[in-house]
């Protein structure tokens, strides 16, 4: 009997070891993926914050286009009203 204690007690022991192997398993998993999906977050938060960024520098660039091309606008003006006066 005691021979059977001592196999049933290692038995026990190695289906304990297997059990917390696999719950270790499946935490590391969770974990894993807990953290995949933090990383990825991260990288949409980039790809947006980086997008926003290309929006505000394209409107920057705009308005500094239609800035460029009104001051032009009105130094074409500005000639062309002196020819006017010259031709008088």
């Amino acid at each position: 009997m005691a021979k059977d204690d001592k196999k049933l007690e290692k038995e026990a022991k190695k289906l304990e070891k297997k059990e917390a192997e696999k719950l270790a398993k499946k935490a590391s998993k969770k974990s894993d993926e807990k953290l995949d999906k933090k990383v990825d977050e991260k990288k949409k938060d980039k790809k947006k914050k980086v997008k926003k960024d290309d929006a505000v520098e394209t409107v920057k660039k705009k308005k500094e286009k239609t800035k460029k091309e009104s001051k032009k606008d009105d130094s074409d003006k500005k000639k062309k009203a002196k020819k006017k006066k010259v031709k008088k």
